[in-house]
């Protein structure tokens, strides 16, 4: 079961789930075997996303909230739906957008390995080494002796080449 396939149509998901767009919950509008209807549902997938089941397919739940506040699939449009603060189980609405996969991509949260705990930052040796991805390559900006510059550095590079930094989005 893929879970980027297209949605349904939103009268087909209306019929089944009730979303609250303040609280990002969704309940069941139907009852099935011992479940009872206006039940939270939804549950996490391997990468920590929330995932709903329409019908016979199963759809991430971001997805479905954005089709259900906006009546449009963003698949149809080439985009993809952010979650602007990073908590891929935080569904609220306003913590929603539609962004391309550059965009998408540029909102990463830190890697596990990192051990620096700034992102873009690593160190070898003495010194901190800056880089950052963009456009799927990877752009070296520079080795630095106090990693408050290679952080200052980091930074203006996502000002100067990424199109929702920190600060756009906050």
């Amino acid at each position: 079961m893929t879970l980027m396939n297209k949605l349904p149509s939103l009268e087909d998901v209306k019929k089944q789930v009730w979303y609250d767009a303040q609280t990002g919950v969704f309940r069941s509008r139907t009852g099935y075997k011992h479940y009872k209807p206006w039940r939270i549902i939804g549950n996490k997938e391997s990468k920590g996303y929330l995932q709903i089941k329409i019908g016979k397919s199963l759809y991430m739940a971001h997805r479905i909230a954005w089709l259900y506040a906006t009546a449009e699939d963003p698949i149809y449009y080439g985009m993809q739906v952010d979650h602007i603060d990073n908590n891929k189980t935080n569904n609220t609405f306003t913590n929603l957008r539609l962004v391309t996969n550059k965009q998408n991509c540029e909102n990463r949260t830190l890697n596990s390995r990192n051990k620096t705990g700034h992102r873009g930052i690593y160190k070898r040796g003495n010194s901190f080494v800056a880089e950052i991805c963009h456009n799927y390559k990877r752009i070296k900006i520079g080795s630095f002796a106090k990693i408050e510059d290679a952080c200052q550095a980091v930074e203006q590079k996502r000002k100067q080449l990424f199109t929702h930094s920190e600060e756009k989005t906050a």
